[in-house]
């Protein structure tokens, strides 16, 4: 399994969700969202928010992302927590 995490620089929430990950022996490949406009805009598609961090665990062709706030409709594969420790443990139950 593969986890993405989408995050902003300067962004208090993005850091500690990295940290907790971090803290936990939790790999991940960090995009930063300033930095590859492309691929943050995909994941704001997929998860219909632009609300920072995105969380994407890839298993194979199934994608499942997580992400600490939804604008409007809720996409299918989106689960939305408010809570980055909460959203922390969720990743550490996927894995």
């Amino acid at each position: 399994m593969t986890i993405l995490t989408y995050t902003l620089e300067g962004c208090d929430y993005c850091a500690t969700l990295l940290a907790n990950l971090e803290a936990r022996g939790i790999s991940c490949v960090n995009i930063d969202a300033d930095k590859h406009p492309d691929l943050a805009d995909m994941a704001e598609l997929q998860t219909n928010t632009t609300y920072y961090p995105i969380v994407q665990l890839m298993n194979g062709s199934t994608n499942l992302y997580f992400a600490t706030g939804i604008e409007g409709n809720v996409p299918e594969n989106v689960i939305e927590y408010m809570s980055i420790d909460h959203l922390t443990h969720l990743i550490e139950t996927y894995i």
